[in-house]
């Protein structure tokens, strides 16, 4: 249990710590890269197991204020950056269009747990963004851009179901059969969030560790943009 609660309360250095080995020893990201998706699995298994489902009901009360995130999230906020883009490095805006027109992480709600956040909410955002993002930006890229998007929606609607739907399923039997010992395991599910974004992290950096090595420079470029954009988002 010390080990979870050490990994919640430092969960951005132990975050670092995966980063910076998964470019010095990248020799497993290429295998491990393959069980992100069930990493994921796992946050939202642990996530669910956290949250109850009257808060999540208790977000769909104020539709107003989810929709107001919804029209932001994919509609205003990648036209605008779009634009923005076009006039400050016309070759990136397209990249930057596909970035600001994909869903939020689905290890957002855990990250949002972790900074005393209100994780149904985030939850409840995540899952309606990825409900709507196929078909926005599809409908973004055909009005803004000549460029042809073809996304596997099927694809992306199996992934979704398997990474959120699945456990949220589970969890709410267990929830049933077992009471007591989710509420004895609450405190550390934190931690054990922690570790799978570690292991996500790692994998993915590792993966990529030769090309972002090669040009680090071109890298903290933009890395530039991606934090002025994040932060952006974040004030509104």
């Amino acid at each position: 249990m010390k080990i979870f609660n050490l990994l919640e309360r430092h969960a951005s250095l132990f975050i670092i710590i995966s980063m910076v080995v998964g470019l010095t020893i990248p020799f497993l990201g290429d295998v491990l890269k393959n069980y992100v998706l069930w990493a994921l699995v796992g946050i939202m298994f642990s996530t669910f197991l956290k949250i109850d489902q009257s808060e999540i009901t208790k977000e769909f009360k104020k539709p107003l204020f989810l929709i107001y995130i919804l029209v932001l999230y994919v509609l205003i906020i990648p036209v605008l950056l779009f634009f923005i883009m076009k006039i400050i490095t016309p070759e990136l805006c397209l990249g930057f269009l596909l970035f600001a027109s994909l869903p939020p992480a689905l290890a957002s709600p855990a990250l949002t747990g972790l900074i005393k956040g209100n994780s149904a909410l985030s939850l409840t955002i995540v899952t309606l963004i990825n409900l709507i993002i196929p078909f926005s930006m599809v409908g973004l890229f055909s009005i803004l851009t000549t460029a042809d998007l073809e996304l596997d929606i099927l694809g992306m609607f199996q992934t979704l179901s398997l990474v959120v739907f699945v456990p949220l399923l589970i969890t709410q039997i267990f929830k049933k059969l077992a009471p007591q010992a989710i509420e004895k395991i609450k405190p550390s599910l934190s931690g054990f969030s922690v570790l799978f974004i570690m292991f996500i992290v790692y994998a993915l950096v590792a993966s990529q560790a030769e090309q972002i090595l090669t040009e680090p420079f071109r890298l903290i470029e933009y890395v530039g943009y991606l934090y002025g954009i994040f932060f952006t988002i974040f004030l509104v």
